[in-house]
């Protein structure tokens, strides 16, 4: 009977040792979980942000696409040579 009586009160302490982990493991998961909860929120931040930068670098692209930067170089080099020709023909004027 004494040992019975051992036994259970050996059994009793196993389980109240089992139910304090069971306990923490359980904090710990609802730790984790929300943990995973900000990780994915801040993923799907990140993402919003990126989609936006995306479509303001294709918008960005356009522009320039539209303005032609190599007419305008161009143009640009057009405009330069009649000034250094309007340059020379003063100078050889003056001579």
């Amino acid at each position: 009977m004494k040992n019975l009586e051992v036994d259970i009160e050996k059994l009793k302490t196993k389980v109240d040792v089992l139910i304090k982990i069971k306990e923490e493991l359980n904090n710990r998961i609802s730790f984790l979980n929300e943990r995973i909860g900000e990780i994915k929120n801040s993923l799907v931040d990140k993402e919003r942000e990126i989609a936006e930068l995306k479509t303001s670098f294709e918008k960005t692209i356009k522009i320039v696409e539209e303005l032609r930067p190599e007419e305008i170089i161009k143009k640009f080099n057009e405009f330069y040579a009649k000034i250094e020709m309007h340059y020379l023909i003063s100078v050889l004027k003056l001579c």
